[in-house]
């Protein structure tokens, strides 16, 4: 874990706040770790800003929550699985439903952010998508995560390519027919170019 621990007491409490994401939310080991110390990073930041008088002050706690989650979010990296409304729920304290509220309040405030990661991630899955099976024969995309297989489902359907798409939740799997085009492109080629 980050560098921030290095004292006992802070050690302790990265540890169960490790553990806590672990128990509370479903997070692996090391998914925990890094989501501790992105919050650690925030905290600070947001601290160390606030004092400095370089960010605002916010005056509700959805507000404050919402610039803390952006910043987590940042911390956390390209590429890396968006929060989850359990894991939201573990690092704010409050409940899955209101930790999925926290996070569609998100993607709808910070939209550019939001699209641009998620599309940069789903651009990386489309370009490894093969076509698989006879004529007609369909784009398979696997996901590491729901929350970015709900992003490509929810962009596969606004474009038009919802005659053709079969979703697999438990195996992250999503198909299109390769022969399914809108405007001259094909399902893969769209969420390789909805990216640029």
């Amino acid at each position: 874990m980050a560098t921030l621990f290095e004292s006992p007491e802070l050690q302790e409490s990265a540890s169960l706040a490790v553990q806590a994401l672990i128990d509370d939310a479903g997070s692996k080991k090391e998914r925990a770790e890094a989501i501790v110390d992105a919050v650690a990073k925030a905290a600070v930041h947001d601290a160390l800003a606030t004092t400095a008088g370089s960010e605002p002050v916010y005056g509700s706690i959805v507000d404050a929550r919402l610039a803390r989650l952006r910043q987590i979010i940042e911390e956390l990296g390209e590429g890396a699985s968006p929060l989850t409304a359990y894991e939201a729920g573990a690092v704010f304290r409050i409940t899955p439903s209101q930790g999925r509220t926290l996070l569609r309040t998100y993607q709808v405030r910070y939209a550019r952010d939001y699209r641009a990661r998620m599309a940069a991630t789903v651009k990386t899955i489309a370009e490894s998508a093969k076509a698989t099976g006879l004529k007609p024969s369909r784009y398979e995309f696997e996901f590491a995560d729901a929350g970015t297989l709900e992003y490509a489902v929810d962009r596969l359907r606004r474009h038009g390519f919802e005659r053709s798409l079969t979703i697999d939740r438990q195996a992250l799997t999503v198909r299109v027919d390769t022969s399914v085009k809108v405007s001259a492109q094909d399902a893969k080629t769209f969420l390789i170019s909805d990216a640029s």
